[in-house]
């Protein structure tokens, strides 16, 4: 059998990060506030088939759902902040007002932030849970609600209100922001059977408490501005500026979020640390994820603090999913887990250094179990809450089957090459193309890992990015996110810092390929001396606040950009991945500039 083998151009960005720790908690009473997530609307007749997630972009074709999902949605945005599972507690737990919730206590030495896992194994475990809180909370409103229409309804509408399960957005198929989410008002039916004009939720999330507290939300902290504003705010471009969903799709139209993905979902077979976080080396889906935080909040919006990001309802649907891309992978790779490791920076509960692996508690959110919080292991999958998704309409299947119908779905939906090459069986037959649904871009392998502080703390605790070019480099910074030759771009997100402490060291990676930009460039692929003079003289990367000021990169001590190529054997068909093997650093392209490879 001949097997079709393709050299790969690989950057990485590697960069270090560091942590202070506040004085201990007192420790609260243990949880009392389950998430069982919801477990309406299954057909347990049939294999434990649950309730698929849906689009958003289908959600609002389904009346029914669509209807009860604003309704509800609107009911719990308007409930009062201090209400234990308001909305506003609910997106609280991920970072602002940084205070205990459900009695998950504040851990010794741990740093004053809040909850959520970044750069750490526990980043997609921890967030699971999340989302099942969130969308029991909808659900049970969407109970309450469904009981007001009237008989002749029921029928239709119960199951409805059952089987209705959080939609995600995904924008790695695309990456402009679903149309919904940028009006006011939407149109819905009521119990009278009308059609009726309300007040669109996933809009903006509005504060009820204005001026915010200052215990909270300091207008002078690093992210102060954002407390200021009665209201959630996307594609910002100034401090106290207006929103602009214009400016939001055309940063995440940069991003390259479908090729990220791709590689996120191929590059890792069998190694969730590399597919879950920026903490360790490989193209992650953490990285891609960052890029749209801040390609919907811009400059100066909230969804490109993580402090405050959980508030837009947009976090929600991206959020479900980066969730939905992990089931995906966890379908094609059924055996791989957590390879233990310890927390690099923290969470509100979780002190620096504490042991990551299967067991560590997710607080705040407490399971029925044995345990007073889920771990990762008792929040493992999907049916645990009560969904799937539409790509995985059961689980149940053999495993083998599984992980070959999701691989093909995952070459339809992500897989950018124009065409799909399938290899020869025998040396002497022709290898044919094949036309793959919906690919836009040539096959590509590209990679950049990147190594940051967790502060990302480089730039003392501001926010920023590593833009990669092929060529050459605008002179307006504001400018390089959009340039032709922009070859991969990754955001940096600090997490919050106390002040007069000594900023700690945590270290990011990110990985972009190559090979399409060497393609459009001319360039020989097989002829590695040809290409390694070739990218000696026109790689280079530029760091960028958040603000858009640039940032000379020998003000980035830890920053390091290397190049690697390595071997790609494509697969046979869309039920196999392509594999990768001989991986090979070339530090002559980057050594000796500002940021690059030394040994």
């Amino acid at each position: 059998m001949f097997l079709r083998i393709v050299l790969a151009w690989t950057l990485y960005i590697v960069s270090y990060v560091v942590v202070a720790a506040p004085a201990p908690a007192p420790i609260d009473s243990s949880p009392s506030y389950k998430v069982s997530g919801v477990h309406t609307g299954s057909k347990r007749q049939a294999g434990q088939i649950w309730p698929a997630r849906h689009n958003i972009n289908d959600l609002v074709n389904n009346i029914p759902q669509w209807s009860l999902f604003v309704q509800a949605y609107n009911q719990w945005q308007q409930q009062p902040e201090d209400f234990f599972d308001s909305y506003y507690q609910i997106a609280g737990i991920h970072g602002r007002p940084y205070y205990s919730w459900n009695n998950a206590p504040q851990g010794p030495g741990s740093p004053t932030t809040g909850y959520c896992t970044h750069g750490s194994v526990l980043f997609l475990s921890w967030h699971r849970p999340y989302l099942a809180l969130y969308e029991q909370e909808i659900a049970a409103i969407i109970q309450d609600i469904v009981q007001t229409y009237p008989a002749s309804m029921q029928p239709t509408w119960q199951v409805a209100a059952d089987q209705f399960r959080i939609p995600y957005w995904d924008w790695a198929s695309s990456p402009n922001m679903p149309d919904v989410v940028s009006q006011p008002t939407v149109q819905i039916t009521n119990s009278a059977g009308r059609n009726q004009t309300v007040t669109n939720p996933l809009y903006q999330y509005s504060f009820q408490n204005m001026p915010m507290n200052q215990t909270w939300f300091p207008t002078n902290a690093g992210d102060g501005w954002l407390a200021n504003y009665p209201q959630t705010m996307r594609g910002v471009n100034t401090k106290g500026g207006p929103s602009n969903p214009a400016l939001s799709n055309y940063y995440l139209n940069y991003f390259g979020l479908q090729k990220g993905i791709w590689y996120a979902l191929t590059r890792n077979a069998g190694m969730y640390n590399n597919f879950t976080t920026t903490a360790t080396q490989g193209s992650s889906i953490e990285a891609v994820h960052n890029n749209v935080h801040i390609g919907i909040g811009a400059n100066y919006g909230h969804m490109s603090f993580l402090t405050y990001s959980a508030f837009d309802p947009i976090f929600w649907l991206h959020h479900a999913n980066v969730d939905r891309l992990y089931a995906l992978w966890q379908a094609m790779n059924p055996d791989s887990w957590i390879t233990p490791t310890t927390e690099p920076y923290g969470t509100f509960a979780l002190p620096p250094g504490t042991p990551d692996n299967e067991n560590t508690s997710l607080e705040p959110f407490a399971s029925s179990g044995s345990s007073p919080y889920y771990t990762p292991d008792t929040s493992r999958m999907p049916n645990i809450f009560g969904y799937t998704y539409p790509e995985i309409p059961d689980w149940s299947i053999p495993a083998s089957q599984l992980t070959a119908e999701v691989t093909a779905q995952v070459h339809t939906l992500y897989n950018p090459s124009n065409q799909y090459r399938k290899r020869a069986d025998t040396p002497g037959e022709v290898t044919k193309e094949v036309s793959i649904h919906r690919s836009k871009f040539p096959r590509i392998l590209m990679i950049i890992v990147y190594q940051v502080q967790v502060n990302k703390f480089d730039l003392l605790g501001t926010p920023f990015s590593i833009h990669l070019f092929l060529g050459h480099v605008p002179e307006n910074p504001q400018d390089w996110l959009s340039s032709p030759n922009q070859v991969g771009s990754t955001a940096i997100f600090p997490p919050p810092h106390v002040d007069g402490t000594p900023f700690p060291e945590v270290l990011a990676y990110s990985e972009f390929s190559l090979v399409e930009a060497l393609n459009d460039k001319g360039q020989d692929q097989d002829d590695i001396g040809a290409v390694t003079e070739y990218l000696k003289q026109h790689l280079h990367w530029k760091v960028q606040k958040f603000d858009g000021t640039a940032v000379p990169t020998d003000k980035v001590p830890s920053l390091v950009v290397m190049v690697q190529n390595e071997d790609v054997t494509m697969a046979k068909d869309t039920t196999e991945l392509p594999t990768y093997s001989n991986i090979t650093v070339v530090p002559e392209i980057t050594s000796g500039q500002a940021g690059g490879f030394s040994r």
